[in-house]
């Protein structure tokens, strides 16, 4: 029997089906609406290799799925690599070669969304989608741009508090156990200076690790000696102004012969206080400038 119509695979199939010497290894079932092959490995040897020129039976069963037959299960049989295979497409009946046109290759996923295979309701959807995706995409990108702002703003106002404190003046006050230490130390609260306090017993090398444009000390004459050669061991430049009580007047040179920048007698006014510390400090922030 020559057939012209259907693909070349069920054609090949379904003549197979009608060749005698075919029968030992594939045929028809009782009812000619599925096709049986006993023994897969025999149907491999002497039948796929004449007709396709292979004998690889997992590449034909994967023919089959692609033109749509699927395989038959009857109860109490056993399927499996060597046992009985029954397979069935509603239009591939024996005696019946002209219904093999009708039996088509199944199209893989991405083959039915072509333009001409798209229907208006799917078209109205993909428009919907793509628009609500602009809407998301429009509203992330005006919060973007929001935080973008807030960002410079962070990073001008950081900028700005980094200048405002490099402005400044470092301060360091040593403050002794004497009185009229509270007194100098509200005096040296000013929005110009960075004012660090650490207590006369402090330990200096921890303190001394940033870099002070000055320190005041103010401590009993007996301790100044101790607590300056601290400093000068830390930092052998660093302006030193010493406020000195005024019952130690008669020891005011000794004072003044152990490295310190300058000494002031108690009582002073707050004023001479500052501009000692902005005359000697001021040198120093230009040298770090």
């Amino acid at each position: 029997m020559k057939l012209t119509t259907g693909s070349e695979f069920v054609v090949k199939l379904f003549q197979m089906l009608e060749e005698p010497e075919n029968y030992p290894y594939i045929s028809w079932a009782l009812d000619g609406r599925s096709f049986i092959i006993s023994n897969t490995q025999d149907f491999s040897e002497f039948v796929l290799e004449k007709h396709f020129r292979h004998k690889n039976w997992s590449s034909f069963v994967r023919q089959l799925n692609k033109y749509d037959f699927y395989k038959v299960r009857r109860d109490g049989e056993r399927i499996g690599e060597r046992g009985r295979w029954e397979y069935k497409n509603k239009y591939f009946q024996r005696g019946r070669p002209e219904l093999l046109a009708k039996i088509r290759r199944k199209k893989a996923p991405s083959e039915g969304n072509g333009p001409g295979n798209t229907s208006p309701r799917q078209i109205e959807s993909g428009m919907v989608y793509q628009s609500h995706v602009l809407n998301a995409v429009r509203t992330i990108s005006k919060y973007l741009q929001a935080v973008v702002e807030d960002i410079n703003e962070i990073k001008k106002y950081i900028y700005y508090e980094r200048m405002r404190i490099a402005c400044k003046t470092n301060v360091l006050f040593v403050k002794g156990d004497v009185p009229g230490s509270e007194w100098i130390c509200s005096s040296l609260k000013i929005p110009n200076y960075s004012l660090t306090i650490v207590e006369e017993g402090a330990d200096v090398r921890s303190v001394m690790r940033w870099r002070y444009d000055v320190v005041v000390l103010y401590a009993n004459t007996s301790e100044c000696s101790r607590v300056v050669s601290r400093i000068r061991n830390e930092d052998a430049d660093v302006p030193i102004v010493l406020v000195v009580d005024e019952e130690f007047k008669g020891e005011y040179a000794n004072i003044l012969g152990i490295r310190v920048s300058e000494a002031l007698l108690m009582p002073i006014d707050p004023k001479d206080l500052v501009d000692a510390v902005n005359r000697h400090g001021g040198h120093r922030s230009l040298e770090k400038g």
